[in-house]
């Protein structure tokens, strides 16, 4: 489980607190990375309307795979809470999609109050401890769920956070415990300045989460401390979107990445390597119960097809960056394209009759 443990104001004092409970006394240059009064001015905000009601809120973020409706009938979730977990939301570049397209919930947000943990993210989960988080200025509650959302981020780009090539990355870890997948659960860092804040140093996930913040909001400061981390961050996580003005808020998933490239190599690729659409269709035939539409099976078929093309590219925790960089290219093509129809063939045709067919899949 990764944690976030944030800040509370007193006076001209930042606290933290750590898992036991105990408060440590910091310094706000050493605590986190982003502090109060930092998320008002970030470059490129989103307005949030004053009208906007919790369940128009809900419906927006919905729509944009993240659902809260654990929180929409709980008291302690104001209106106030649900405009900063928007306004956290949409810091987020559009064109990442972070929710999945075919799917209404792609982050699923819980209220968990058994841990001392101001909020924390787990495969697709955001919790939120209502007890501590309300007590937060607004604009650390912002900062505090879209460092979850940066875990989040990481995650979909096939673990990177996690990955050999972040935890590498200007001067290492000392490791002194490790996941089951061989990555740092918890460690020293080798070169303490290369990092933007003491949060960030307690294993390369929560140096992931930390970095991205910093880069989103207060790029500079990251820059300073680790042009690599920065310049890594800028190459592979946003495709060269910086953030250092509000000269570039809203491209387009078009003008970030090679679309009609992409649509060759996937035609080539698929072509010479038909297997990639039979694994496809094994998936769907194993899925009792799946009511759908036809057409909306083709589409099932092939977006399956290329995210079993993308799952092969590299391995984990050993990819390189260019291999992280364009399965993440991939991915944010699936996600912004409804359409793969130039992937159709007469195979592709054949495998959906056969579907149609098929008496696990009902119509």
């Amino acid at each position: 489980m990764r944690l976030i443990i944030f800040l509370a104001l007193n006076f001209n004092l930042v606290f933290a607190y750590s898992t036991q409970g105990q408060l440590e006394n910091l310094s706000d240059k050493d605590s986190h990375a982003v502090l109060p009064g930092d998320i008002a001015r970030a470059a490129c905000q989103v307005d949030i309307k004053k009208d906007m009601s919790k369940k128009e809120i809900y419906m927006q973020l919905r729509g944009k795979g993240h659902d809260l409706r654990a929180y929409l009938n709980d008291s302690r979730f104001k209106l106030k809470h649900f405009k900063d977990i928007y306004q956290a939301v949409m810091l987020m570049p559009e064109w990442l999609k972070l929710g999945r397209r075919n799917s209404a919930s792609s982050i699923t947000y819980k209220v968990d109050t058994s841990r001392n943990a101001v909020a924390s993210y787990k495969s697709s989960t955001v919790y939120i401890n209502p007890n501590r988080w309300h007590k937060f200025v607004q604009d650390m509650r912002v900062s505090i769920l879209f460092h979850e959302l940066s875990h989040s981020l990481g995650e979909a780009i096939y673990n990177l956070d996690d990955s050999k090539l972040w935890e590498n990355i200007d001067g290492g870890w000392r490791a002194r415990s490790f996941r089951r997948d061989g990555s740092i659960s918890s460690g020293s860092a080798i070169n303490y300045h290369n990092y933007v804040s003491d949060y960030a140093m307690t294993n390369p996930a929560e140096d992931f989460a930390e970095s991205v913040s910093s880069y989103r909001v207060k790029p500079l400061e990251l820059k300073s401390a680790s042009p690599l981390k920065y310049n890594l961050i800028r190459e592979v996580v946003f495709f060269h979107q910086e953030f250092l003005d509000n000269s570039n808020c809203n491209p387009v998933a078009d003008d970030l990445i090679k679309t009609e490239k992409i649509k060759e190599y996937l035609v080539e690729k698929l072509a010479k390597s038909p297997h990639y659409f039979d694994r496809a269709y094994r998936h769907l035939t194993s899925r009792r119960g799946v009511r759908s539409h036809p057409s909306a099976m083709e589409r099932l078929l092939l977006d399956n097809t290329v995210r079993i093309l993308i799952s092969k590219l590299g391995a984990f925790r050993d990819t390189s960056k260019n291999d992280y960089r364009f399965k993440h290219i991939l991915r944010v093509f699936l996600k912004n394209n409804t359409d793969l129809s130039f992937l159709r063939t007469s195979y592709t045709d054949s495998l959906v009759k056969k579907l149609k067919l098929n008496k696990n899949i009902t119509y």
